[in-house]
């Protein structure tokens, strides 16, 4: 009687190969982790491991799969960790060219109160800043100012800060110089957007205010960007924005 012919195991077909590790990828989902990858350079390891684990061996997946888990755990980490420092970069930046700002207001403060009150004794000028309970003012001229006078889209779900210069006198004005991201999702670019609002009481009491543009274009600067080299750029570009806004200030006393 002749024998019967020995079968060795079939190949893994490519469809029982990507379905293994979709069941695997949902349950290591299921259990907090990452889902299964397997590269090409681990395929042979990944279908050796399984012919093992049909036979009863399940070592060499288990080892397989943690191998590859903690490869995922030191990708992500390394995500993290860019994002974190690039967070960390955008403040310092932003901190710096807040800084740069409130200084140069602040030295102009003294010559824009003697104009105020040339027209109005009690005439006066101070600079604010955003807090974290403030940073949100002036939203509703931030998003018209950058649609109808900037051409472009403000995000200031992330990154949001401004410094203003109050002006009081028989009116009101403010120049504003507004710092978020641009565009959504946060590319890592923000700008700082400056206006001038103006804000008159009629004798009703009835407040209208306008929007002034006081410059071409918001100034954008970038994440992995020095603070040294974006107040370089910022410097010249905020002596010509307020070149502008004094000049328009002037017209309006």
């Amino acid at each position: 009687m002749a024998s019967s012919p020995i079968y060795s195991n079939p190949p893994v077909s490519r469809r029982q190969w990507t379905g293994s590790r979709a069941l695997a990828s949902l349950v290591l989902v299921q259990a907090g982790l990452f889902p299964l990858v397997v590269t090409r350079d681990d395929r042979v390891e990944y279908l050796d491991a399984l012919e093992a684990a049909d036979g009863g061996g399940l070592k060499p997946l288990v080892d397989l799969m943690a191998r590859l888990q903690r490869g995922q755990f030191r990708q992500a980490t390394a995500i993290s960790e860019n994002i974190l420092a690039a967070e960390s970069d955008v403040q310092q930046v932003l901190a710096g060219l807040l800084d740069a700002a409130i200084v140069r207001l602040e030295n102009i403060v003294p010559g824009i109160t003697t104009a105020l009150q040339r027209v109005t004794p009690s005439g006066t000028a101070f600079v604010t800043r955003s807090s974290e309970i403030t940073d949100h003012y002036y939203r509703s001229q931030i998003i018209y100012n950058a649609k109808c006078h900037l051409k472009y889209f403000a995000d200031t779900s992330d990154y949001r800060a401004w410094v203003c210069m109050n002006m009081v006198w028989e009116r009101k004005a403010r120049l504003v110089f507004a710092f978020h991201g641009i565009g959504r999702p946060f590319s890592g670019s923000l700008v700082c957007a400056p206006f001038l609002e103006f804000r008159d009481t009629d004798d009703e009491g009835h407040i209208d205010t306008a929007v002034i543009q006081v410059s071409e274009e918001a100034f954008v600067f970038f994440y992995n960007e020095t603070e040294v080299r974006a107040r370089e750029r910022f410097q010249p570009w905020l002596e010509r924005v307020l070149t502008v806004a004094l000049r328009e200030l002037s017209q309006n006393l």
